[in-house]
């Protein structure tokens, strides 16, 4: 037992990789660590992260109107079977 925390290149020998493994895999830990939607944004006076983060996906939006238009079509024989096919794009 240590009684302190391993060194980067303890933890490097122990797992058999290099210290620049241990160091990446220590930066990417915080990746993981997840934010409150309602906390202020960086530089910002009165702006929250879910103002930033709601706004519609005018892409999404666009395939959502396409396969509610395409499928009526092809229920009623009206569409190329290529265009109803379930796995067409």
């Amino acid at each position: 037992m240590l009684h302190r925390s391993p060194t980067t290149a303890e933890l490097a020998a122990r797992l058999g990789v290099g210290g620049d493994d241990v160091l990446e895999a220590q930066r990417s830990a915080s990746a993981y660590r997840p934010w409150s939607l309602e906390q202020p944004v960086p530089g910002t006076a009165d702006l929250r992260l879910i103002d930033v983060l709601s706004d519609a996906d005018p892409g999404l939006e666009a395939v959502d109107r396409r396969e509610m238009l395409r499928w009526p079509r092809c229920r009623h024989g009206s569409g190329a079977s290529s265009a109803c096919d379930s796995s067409a794009s």
